[in-house]
């Protein structure tokens, strides 16, 4: 998932809000806001029409 840089490529699908929950050992109100906060300053894109919640990485 991550570039050599370390960062994710543009159009990598991330992990649902569940999944990162469970292996960040985060409540999932912690990740929404995150993902909430990525969204508005342009770093992610929601893409609810390919599937509920889906979210990914703008190129």
């Amino acid at each position: 998932m991550k570039s050599p840089g370390g960062r994710l490529q543009g159009g990598t699908r991330l992990p649902s809000t569940r999944t990162l929950c469970k292996e960040q050992s985060l409540s999932r109100i912690t990740i929404l806001n995150a993902f909430d906060q990525l969204i508005a300053e342009g770093f992610l894109e929601s893409r609810c029409w390919t599937s509920p919640g889906a979210m990914s990485c703008k190129a």
